[in-house]
């Protein structure tokens, strides 16, 4: 199995309570963890390489989200982002 490290510089949430960021960063690496050991994907990076800014689509949320659920739309959303290959 192909090791694959993602690597977060920079995370800009707009309208996040700071003390939500815990739940969402567990909600995201949750998310991730699961969808990045999905098997095909890990060879899609592999042949991509280093993805030095990765552009994802706005995520919306709805009232009642909580910070988990939210961190694991985000997890998706960079998946797909590497997944359809939007550089930024």
């Amino acid at each position: 199995m192909t090791r694959v490290i993602v690597h977060i510089d920079k995370l800009i949430l707009r309208g996040i309570d700071r003390a939500d960021a815990a739940a969402l960063s567990k909600g995201m690496q949750a998310e991730l963890r699961g969808l990045l050991g999905e098997s095909g994907l890990e060879s899609l990076i592999s042949r991509q390489g280093s993805i030095p800014r990765l552009k994802i689509e706005p995520l919306q949320h709805q009232a009642g989200t909580t910070a988990h659920q939210l961190g694991s739309g985000i997890g998706r959303r960079v998946v797909s982002g590497i997944s359809a290959g939007r550089r930024k």
